[in-house]
């Protein structure tokens, strides 16, 4: 299998709003509601949203690639109180590939980035009974806080977040 990472464009933002309709349902289908999924892939992956977070926030998404076909993305940006600190937006592989390593690659693919930009720790949030989190903490991240965030329409995100240091090139 040949795998590639690339930078997404604004011409792929529709891709990964398809990515996200057809890994979401699958992968949160035993954590939280149909309902909430819809919501939850409304709030984050409309492509007005994902434009502002990528032309203003200082958002990058990228797309990962086996054989020419999209089946994954990550998306990160510096932190806005701490440059830093790097957040690990999101990171999802299509359910037919996961279990294969690749999720270990583009976290390394982002903790390489985070070092190119000078960032010494990596930050993210990810829901308490997302099978992922062992993936997380087998790559070097640690649960550091538990929180619980109102998202609006009585949905709340039950996460833990989690954090990694970086060990800078030299």
């Amino acid at each position: 299998m040949k795998l590639e990472i690339t930078v997404a464009r604004l011409e792929d933002l529709p891709e990964i709003e398809n990515l996200a309709r057809r890994i979401w349902p699958v992968c949160y289908k035993d954590i939280i509601t149909p309902e909430q999924i819809e919501f939850m892939l409304k709030k984050m992956y409309a492509e007005n949203v994902m434009r502002e977070e990528l032309l203003e926030r200082g958002v990058r998404f990228d797309l990962l690639r086996a054989d020419d076909v999209n089946i994954g993305y990550v998306s990160y940006s510096a932190s806005e109180t701490d440059p830093k600190v790097l957040i690990l937006h999101k990171i999802y592989i299509l359910p037919g590939y996961q279990r294969r390593g690749l999720g270990s690659k583009l976290i390394d693919h982002v903790k390489k980035q985070a070092a190119s930009f000078g960032c010494k720790r990596i930050i993210l949030n990810v829901n308490k009974n997302n099978p992922a989190l062992n993936a997380y903490l087998k790559n070097g991240f640690n649960i550091v806080e538990s929180v619980c965030n109102d998202i609006g329409d009585g949905f709340f995100m039950d996460d833990y977040i989690c954090e990694t240091t970086i060990k800078l090139q030299l």
